[in-house]
């Protein structure tokens, strides 16, 4: 595999927590601690500020006519990308938002308060919410093959649920991996790859409804955040440790790592990854307050 490095995009005043694609090819926004959602072309350093929130943004979401955001204090914002509509707040859930996810014409939204919420997104309107356990929710997937929606909660619990928000069952209890940060669902589905805080990388089956083998030591520090990319077969995760590591799948080892000494990679936190596949390209937001970019082949 080959990397390099491609640009970066500074303009933030605190840390980058949230990244998700735009409307064509190359464009992407960004958001976190200093409430700001950028728009930005790959390539193009000066981004476009599409609004200010005023509070941390935890999770953010282009979907085909908005972009949403959830905050620290559990509020959810409506976005128009095109500035022609003032932006909505929705005020439901008590805690912080930590994942956002679209399917079926329907937004749904995760949260600390251990909540998951069913929107309609034109009305703005809950349609549905259900407590999933006492403990926050951290992270959400989409499994297509089960066609059903995977949690990552705190005390090292995952989720399973149907998209009415139904037949909940909890198929996974790690007390010893803490907070579940990240979920990676490759597209056969009868896999959970999963990240934590306690910085070990987990592989959870289907088939037989358990981890497989054991948890992998994959960082110093807490797993921010995974991602697959199918194009090129390889788990890429992000840490508090400050870099980036590539993996192959099947065995769970590690390729090579992005670092602030390798590759020109961040000297704080990486919070968030997100793949552009129509580009390669590879992206990073980080406490650092940048936004990192790096073809990956």
């Amino acid at each position: 595999m080959n990397i390099n490095f491609h640009s970066q995009y500074s303009g933030h005043s605190a840390a980058v927590y949230c990244l998700t694609h735009g409307h064509v090819a190359g464009e992407f926004y960004s958001s976190g601690g200093d409430g700001i959602i950028v728009s930005w072309q790959l390539g193009k350093e000066d981004g476009k500020a599409l609004a200010n929130i005023g509070e941390p943004v935890f999770s953010l979401l282009h979907t085909p006519n908005w972009v949403f955001a959830g905050t620290q204090g559990g509020r959810l914002y409506r976005i128009d990308p095109q500035g022609q509509t003032a932006p909505r707040r929705m005020d439901f859930h008590r805690k912080s938002i930590h994942a956002l996810l679209w399917l079926e014409d329907a937004l749904y939204s995760a949260s600390a308060d251990g909540i998951i919420a069913q929107i309609a997104p034109e009305q703005f309107e809950l349609i549905k919410a259900l407590k999933t356990s006492p403990e926050g929710i951290r992270s959400m997937a989409w499994c297509k093959a089960r066609k059903s929606i995977i949690l990552g909660c705190q005390q090292g619990q995952i989720f399973e649920i149907n998209t009415r928000l139904e037949h909940l069952q909890r198929i996974a209890y790690w007390p010893e991996a803490r907070t579940i940060f990240g979920l990676a669902i490759p597209d056969e589905g009868n896999e959970i790859l999963i990240g934590a805080m306690d910085a070990r990388l987990r592989t959870f089956s289907f088939d037989n409804m358990d981890i497989m083998g054991e948890a992998i030591p994959a960082h110093q520090w807490t797993i921010n955040d995974l991602i697959w990319i199918d194009e090129l077969q390889i788990l890429a995760t992000a840490s508090r440790d400050r870099s980036i590591r590539f993996w192959t799948r099947d065995p769970l080892s590690p390729i090579t790592s992005i670092t602030e000494y390798k590759y020109n990679g961040h000297h704080r936190s990486v919070n968030k990854l997100l793949w552009l596949k129509e580009k390669g390209v590879l992206l990073s937001g980080s406490d650092n307050q940048q936004v990192k970019a790096w073809i990956i082949e």
